[in-house]
């Protein structure tokens, strides 16, 4: 029966991307999606999430970049040897991230008001809320915010 139980344990870790090398994208979409191969991160958006506005980039590193739609078309989200990474030429370089994993989308469609607080809340401002805001960057007239992971430890 264990062994039984490991290998189902196995094929489903599988299917649902966790050993295939798959990106995560989550947010304020279903969640367990996943990207599989190389793709532009407009098109991405564009055929599944067209009510998108800001995008959450997160790599290894703890290190973080939000970018809105007039963005997405300069991003390419490559896989190159189990390991995605976010490119551009157009936009600003800190869009550059290697070890990419987890892309995180907000849109409008899903907000929350707290009743306590009254403050709007999503998946994305949840994300977003573990990481400090660092710098912003212009190139060619497009935006691009740094964030760094709060570390735990104090």
């Amino acid at each position: 029966m264990g062994r039984h139980f490991i290998f189902l344990l196995v094929i489903f870790l599988t299917a649902s991307g966790v050993f295939a090398g798959s990106l995560e994208v989550c947010g304020d979409i279903k969640q367990g999606v996943y990207l599989e191969s190389s793709q532009n991160l407009a098109e991405l958006i564009e055929n599944k999430y067209p009510a998108t506005d800001l995008c959450l980039m997160i790599a290894q590193d703890g290190t973080a970049v939000t970018i809105d739609y007039s963005v997405f078309p300069f991003i390419e989200i490559i896989m190159r040897n189990g390991v995605w990474t976010a490119r551009t030429e157009q936009a600003p370089r800190v869009c550059n991230l290697n070890n990419l994993v987890e892309i995180v989308l907000h849109t409008p469609l899903r907000s929350q008001i707290s009743p306590k607080s009254g403050s709007c809340k999503t998946p994305f401002s949840i994300k977003l809320a573990k990481y400090k805001y660092v710098s912003k960057s212009y190139q060619n007239n497009l935006l691009a915010r740094k964030y760094k992971l709060i570390s735990d430890k104090k």
